[in-house]
């Protein structure tokens, strides 16, 4: 809720449908999510800087939940067929995850872009039922899928950052746990950093590979593990979202209401045409501002709720 101001700018930067009166320069030369930021309070007024928050609160848990889910399941699922704790196995399971997710959440997604790059100084805010109503009557159910093709090749972002998350996790917690285990050998580990693992625990770590996935319950051995893994997190999704983040553009471009934008390849091809390079990374500093907290928070919160239910014997007979 707080942080929604920056998915605005972002938004803001990497499309082209806002168009701001330029300010004159006062003293040193503001930055672009500054100058991006003081234009939307003063054009639009300080709410506009919470447009799309409702659309983002209803989307937000399902979209998780969907994804989290699926890529719990598509770990099991691959590991039939692949070998267990490889890097494909996630890739793969990463990659159903977004997708699915995907598919069954756009429209809310499309709805909140909407809102959010709805900027005309002096009018009224466009309200989710115009935006539902318009659509509809334009582009029928079609439409509410605008992006979507954006959304799928993002999936490639997800999946890389899953894949590089779970070999930094895994070396982060195959390090502590060699730590705590040299600590326990000496006699020396006080009883609150005692690992969790015992001789009637199936999950016996033997090697850093074995913190990979969340297949065969948490990988966890304390509450504060948790901090490794937003660690992790944040460093994965950094990297996936420099590798890949010109769909972001795209998807936004696709969901702008002038239609201008028709194909993700075209699309693409039409703002590299026009903008160079440089307009395909567009908003990029925002979108790192925004989306690698919110990685780590997600992924803290998610590890940290499967170690507790593990810890309160709340799995045993629960199957994800």
């Amino acid at each position: 809720m707080f942080k929604n101001p920056v998915p605005i700018t972002s938004l803001n930067i990497s499309s082209t449908s806002t168009d701001f009166p330029k300010a004159k320069p006062h003293g040193l030369r503001r930055s672009l999510i500054l100058r991006s930021l003081i234009d939307i309070f003063r054009y639009e007024g300080p709410k506009a800087l919470f447009k799309g928050l409702v659309p983002t609160l209803v989307g937000v848990m399902p979209t998780r939940g969907i994804y989290f889910c699926a890529y719990h399941n598509g770990q099991l699922f691959f590991e039939k067929y692949f070998q267990p704790g490889s890097s494909f196995v996630y890739l793969c399971a990463a990659g159903i995850g977004s997708i699915t997710a995907s598919s069954l959440t756009n429209p809310i997604w499309f709805i909140k872009t909407r809102l959010q790059l709805d900027s005309r100084p002096g009018h009224t805010p466009i309200t989710v039922s115009q935006v539902i109503r318009n659509t509809w009557k334009q582009d029928g159910l079609r439409g509410f899928y605008r992006g979507v093709s954006a959304s799928y090749f993002g999936s490639l972002e997800t999946a890389l950052n899953f894949v590089v998350y779970e070999n930094f996790k895994s070396e982060l917690l195959w390090r502590e746990h060699k730590r705590k285990r040299q600590l326990t050998l000496n006699n020396s580990v006080p009883i609150s950093e005692q690992s969790v693992y015992s001789s009637d625990n199936d999950y016996l770590p033997q090697k850093a590979s074995d913190f990979r996935g969340s297949s065969g319950g948490s990988k966890l051995s304390a509450s504060k593990d948790m901090i490794l893994c937003m660690i992790a997190s944040a460093c994965s999704k950094a990297i996936a979202i420099t590798a890949l983040y010109p769909h972001e553009v795209a998807r936004t471009r696709l969901r702008e209401e002038t239609g201008q934008y028709r194909g993700f390849f075209r699309t693409l091809h039409l703002v590299g045409k026009e903008e160079g390079l440089s307009g395909l990374y567009r908003g990029m500093a925002t979108h790192y501002i925004r989306q690698v907290p919110n990685s780590c928070i997600m992924i803290g919160t998610y590890e940290f709720v499967v170690f507790l239910l593990q810890s309160w014997d709340l799995t045993k007979d629960i199957k994800v």
